[in-house]
């Protein structure tokens, strides 16, 4: 048993929540997080993040939520917060973080904000990252059939649904985990053509 690391508390602890190495109590734990997290965080730091920083942050989350008695939104958690989230960017107020999901078959990019003031974790925009056709279309403002052509000249690079590693990968681990898929691609045919979204972000290439 040690003494709390909290300013002036004098309770004595097993080392079990333990931040850096000192035991906290359960009342000051959240509070030691806080401050520890917020020491590591600048608008400087966040631009090439330690793993200290992530890992203070994903436990600070986690934490906070469980001391709500609220589950964490769209099933995000600690882990997830410190190996995913990227493009962090801090402005004294807010930090904004980027975070690849794999809720369904095909991925989704999602842009999250927390607020460190009210202490309230937004979602602000999601996007798949892989569209299909008609979807690429609307997105270009084109026909679909003028995507197959620029497909076809190689103009957009594309993929088909049963050579994306993350669906088949996403399969296999709910398949292991007990869950249920529709078929071999959850619902979407083998030979469906995806095209990435950064692919639509770029120039297209001239031929």
């Amino acid at each position: 048993m040690r003494k709390c690391g909290y300013d002036n508390c004098s309770t004595m602890c097993p080392d079990e929540l333990l931040i850096s190495g000192q035991p906290y109590c359960i009342k000051h734990y959240l509070l030691g997080l806080e401050k520890a997290f917020l020491n590591e965080l600048s608008p400087e730091s966040v631009k090439n993040p330690s793993h200290k920083l992530k890992n203070l942050f994903g436990r600070y989350v986690e934490r906070l939520y469980g001391e709500k008695g609220t589950p964490m939104p769209e099933a995000l958690g600690s882990e997830k917060l410190r190996k995913r989230a990227e493009s962090l960017c801090y402005d004294g107020h807010n930090l904004t973080f980027i975070i690849d999901r794999h809720l369904r078959a095909i991925p989704s990019r999602q842009q999250w904000k927390l607020d460190l003031v009210t202490k309230i974790l937004t979602l602000e925009s999601e996007e798949p990252i892989y569209l299909g056709v008609d979807q690429a279309a609307d997105k270009l403002g084109i026909s679909n059939s003028a995507v197959y052509g620029r497909i076809k000249r190689g103009q957009l690079k594309a993929i088909k649904v049963s050579e994306v590693p993350e669906i088949t990968k996403w399969v296999a681990d709910r398949l292991e985990r007990g869950r249920s898929v529709r078929g071999p691609y959850d619902g979407l045919s083998r030979n469906k053509w995806l095209i990435s979204t950064d692919e639509l972000k770029v120039p297209l290439k001239r031929k």
